[in-house]
Parts: structure tokens; sequence; C-alpha cells
């Protein structure tokens, strides 16, 4: 069983970052988010979600459905497996509009017994019949693809795929290392009263990587009515 979700939203101009992890069922609430959110970009990473059961795939349907009939652009960033799983069975998993910016590959070490994710933009693996190859964090072996390429690729290859804009991929970057750094931030101010004076390393994966100050990251705030658990 997977963990209960959790959404986190972040704005900033006109963009709005969500950041959904745990199990997506029944009991998610997804239709009842952002109702009043219009004209945005929406920027939705999935990286976290661990299993969606069928009401879970049906509300998140209807979520994205919701979201772009009122005018918002959604862009799905890090799809777990679970999610390119249904993405490549559910014909509007993605929305009328959507784009996939990026996923997350599972490959398995068997040296190690473990399995490894690697983020790739979704423009890196378009129409691929063999996954990237890839190398084990701990033991540095050659990891094996742990499913079929034919499959998990499936999605990459729909007529109506578009290239994901440029100025959408650095926003996601932006927002991802904003999230750490103020992350790092709040542990910081916990453990010690003071703060972190940057966050710029970049990130390692499949994106483009873009620094973020501590200034700019603090421009990237929770908004208080959908931060934290969904009811169970």
């Amino acid at each position: 069983m997977g963990s209960q979700a959790k959404l986190e939203f972040f704005d900033e101009t006109d963009f709005l970052f969500g950041r959904v992890s745990g199990a997506l069922t029944e009991d998610s609430g997804l239709t009842t988010l952002l109702p009043g959110v219009r004209g945005r970009r929406v920027l939705l990473h999935a990286g976290n979600v661990s299993r969606i059961n069928s009401c879970g795939v049906r509300d998140w349907v209807r979520w994205i459905q919701g979201l772009e009939e009122r005018s918002n652009q959604v862009f799905l960033v890090d799809l777990s497996p679970v999610m390119v799983s249904q993405l490549n069975m559910v014909r509007n998993f993605a929305g009328a509009h959507g784009q996939v910016v990026s996923v997350l590959i599972p490959y398995f070490c068997v040296n190690c017994d473990r399995v490894q994710l690697e983020q790739q933009a979704t423009d890196a693996v378009e129409g691929l019949r063999a996954a990237p190859d890839a190398f084990c964090e701990v033991c540095g072996s050659v990891l094996d693809f742990d499913d079929l390429p034919d499959v998990y690729f499936a999605f990459t290859r729909g007529p109506e795929r578009r290239a994901v804009d440029k100025d959408v991929v650095a926003r996601v970057r932006f927002f991802e290392q904003a999230y750490l750094a103020n992350q790092a931030a709040a542990l910081t101010a916990i453990s010690s009263g003071t703060r972190l004076g940057s966050s710029s390393a970049p990130l390692e994966g499949g994106l483009p990587a873009a620094g973020v100050s501590s200034s700019e990251a603090q421009r990237v705030r929770p908004l208080p009515a959908f931060e934290g658990e969904t009811k169970k």
C-alpha cells in the first residue's frame, strides 16, 4: 500500500507549481483542488506518486479536464512509473492539450538488488525502442531497464506530441530548486535558528539546471489553502 496522498502548491507570476505524492485514491480529493485557478500554466510534479487506483485515475482525469476547461495549460513533470503506466493506457490522462515535460525511468541493479529511478526529459526519449544507458549510483555497474521499452515510451509516439516550450522547462527547474531551497532554509531555521545564504547547485537529471538564490526562492510561497495531507 502506498502512503497517504500529499498535495502542495506554490505560486509565482503566471505559473503554478504543484507537487503530488503518495497514493492517489478516491480519498485524495483531487477534483476539489484549485477551483478558482484560471488562465495559468500549471506544472504538476508527480515523481513521488507511489500508487493510483481506478478511482484515483478517474479523479485525476476529471481534475485535469477541469483545469483545462478554465483555460489553464497543464504540464506534467517527472511522472513516476505508476503514472507513466496510466499515461500509456488512459487516452486523456494528460488532458486534451497537456504536455509531459519529463518522466522517471525505472532501472534495476542486479548486484545491489535495488531499483533506481532516472529522470529524462520527454524530448530526449521520444520514439525510443530501447532505454538510455544508466549506471548504479552505489556500485557503478550498468543497470537493467525494469520495463518494456516499446510499452514504457509509447506515450512519446502519439501524433499530437509537441516539443515542450523552453520557458516551461526553465520554470520547472526554477520551481524545483526554489522548493529545495525553501525546504533547506526551513530545516536550518528549525535546527539552528539560521538561514541558508543561497542554493545554486545544479540538480542532476535530464532537464537543464538553473541556479536559484535564497532571495529568489523566497518569492515562491506555498498556497496555505492547499498545503498538507489530504483527508483520508
